[in-house]
């Protein structure tokens, strides 16, 4: 009870706005009592593309997460794998089919064009793998791909379309720079002051084209030059290609948008087993992510 108890103390103050720390009480109820969990109306006839960046320290999780696609909820049309020219990675595609795209041929450049430090430590490749996951459409076959972080896994049943709506989820990932960010680009505030960070989402080619001509249009600049411009020396966390993509469509497409809440849980490397374990030792969840900087933590 007491450490539950210091957890909202922290909330509340990591937020510092009654609102928002309401919003995250809500979000936790949706949560424990399961709601949206199971009774959603897929829509399983749709075909979409999947996109996965990653790069080499998560190759230990790459094949469990292609594995894991048997639970998602529609049907796979092509898997595209972004990364450097790692051979162990392009050899891996090779073996599961998999389309395999030099991260360097998406947009023309790595990540050595984005100067991006904060107190020594370099956060361009972290930039750099966000323009890769908007950049989709220029590879991807379909008009509706899915990106999934390589570090995460489906644990159950995922759906990210439901009729004419788009599915987005809601997290516990709040982080206010996100939003500042998003106000300093597009001009407008963020339609919601929940976070929308979740590990994967779903983007459409269309409305993905229209947000960086927006973006082009107020700045006389190219999109990924205005996102690329958020970098701050101050702030290890600048932007979230996901708060800002969801946040985008909410604001201008809001009733093509639906949020449910996230069930996903951040696990150590050291419970890596196979899917079935997996799938049976969190069955209350929808996906799990073994994140490499949880075990640098513990360490």
């Amino acid at each position: 009870m007491n450490k539950y108890f210091e957890i909202i103390i922290s909330q509340y103050r990591s937020r510092k706005n009654l609102y928002l720390f309401f919003m995250w009480i809500i979000l936790r109820l949706k949560k424990a009592f399961r709601i949206d969990f199971k009774n959603i109306n897929c829509d399983k006839n749709i075909s979409i593309d999947i996109v996965i960046p990653t790069i080499s320290k998560d190759f230990d999780t790459l094949s469990l997460l292609i594995e894991s696609l048997k639970y998602l909820q529609h049907k796979v049309n092509k898997i595209y794998i972004v990364s450097p020219n790692d051979k162990k990675i392009v050899n891996f595609c090779k073996e599961k089919n998999i389309i395999f795209i030099n991260e360097l041929d998406v947009l023309g450049f790595g990540k050595n064009k984005i100067e991006y430090k904060v107190n020594g430590l370099d956060r361009s490749g972290w930039l750099f793998q966000q323009l890769l996951k908007l950049s989709g459409d220029n590879f991807t076959e379909l008009s509706d791909y899915l990106v999934i972080d390589s570090d995460t896994i489906f644990v159950n049943n995922n759906c990210f379309i439901e009729g004419e709506k788009y599915i987005f989820f809601t997290s516990d990932e709040w982080h206010q720079p996100y939003f500042d960010s998003f106000k300093n680009i597009f001009g407008y505030k963020a339609p919601t002051s929940l976070s929308l960070t979740s590990h994967m989402m779903i983007f459409n080619h269309d409305k993905l084209k229209e947000m960086k001509e927006e973006l082009e249009k107020r700045h006389k600049n190219k999109w990924y030059d205005v996102y690329i411009s958020t970098a701050s020396s101050d702030e290890q966390s600048c932007i979230s290609d996901y708060d800002t993509y969801a946040n985008w469509m909410l604001y201008n497409y809001p009733n093509i948008v639906k949020t449910l809440p996230f069930y996903n849980r951040s696990i150590s490397r050291k419970s890596l087993s196979d899917l079935v374990d997996l799938t049976k030792n969190f069955s209350n969840l929808k996906s799990i992510s073994f994140h490499s900087y949880i075990d640098k933590a513990d360490s």
